[in-house]
C-alpha cells in the first residue's frame, strides 16, 4: 500500500464514527424508549434520571477525539476545536428531530470527552510507558 493510500485510510475511522453519531442523533426520542420491566430498561431509566446519559455523550466524543488524533497527529487544539464544532452541529441537528432538542450539557459532555481523549489520555499513556520503561532496567 502506498503512502497516500495509508494517509487516506487514517481518516476512515473518524468518518465512520462521525456517521454513527449523526445516525444516533437523527433518531426520534421514541427510538430510545425501553421496556422498564427489563433490566436494560431500568438501567436506561436510571441513567436518564441522574443525567448519566452525559457519560454516553462523553464516551462517544472520547472516541471521536481519539480518531481525530489518529487522522491528524499533533493537531490537538485543532482536533479539539473540530470535535466541539461537530458537537455543536450535532446539537443543532437534533432541533429538527421529533422529540429531540439542543442541550448545552450534552455539548459540554461531548467537549469534555474529546478533551480527555486528546489531552489527558496521552499524558497517562506517557507516564505508564515511562514507568514500564524504568521497571525493565
Amino acid at each position: 500500500m502506498n503512502h497516500k493510500a495509508i494517509s487516506y485510510f487514517k481518516w476512515l475511522p473518524l468518518i465512520i464514527w462521525m456517521s454513527l453519531i449523526f445516525y444516533l442523533s437523527h433518531q426520534p426520542s421514541q427510538s430510545f424508549e425501553f421496556d422498564h420491566s427489563t433490566l436494560w430498561g431500568q438501567i436506561i431509566a436510571l441513567l436518564k434520571e441522574y443525567h448519566l446519559d452525559k457519560l454516553i455523550h462523553a464516551s462517544l466524543y472520547f472516541f471521536l477525539g481519539s480518531f481525530c488524533a489518529l487522522a491528524k497527529p499533533g493537531a490537538k487544539l485543532g482536533s479539539l476545536f473540530f470535535c466541539i464544532l461537530y458537537g455543536l452541529s450535532d446539537e443543532y441537528h437534533q432541533t429538527f428531530i421529533e422529540g429531540r432538542f439542543f442541550d448545552l450539557l450534552d455539548l459540554l459532555a461531548d467537549s469534555l470527552g474529546a478533551y480527555f481523549a486528546l489531552y489527558l489520555m496521552p499524558l497517562s499513556f506517557n507516564k505508564l510507558k515511562t514507568a514500564l520503561g524504568h521497571s525493565n532496567h
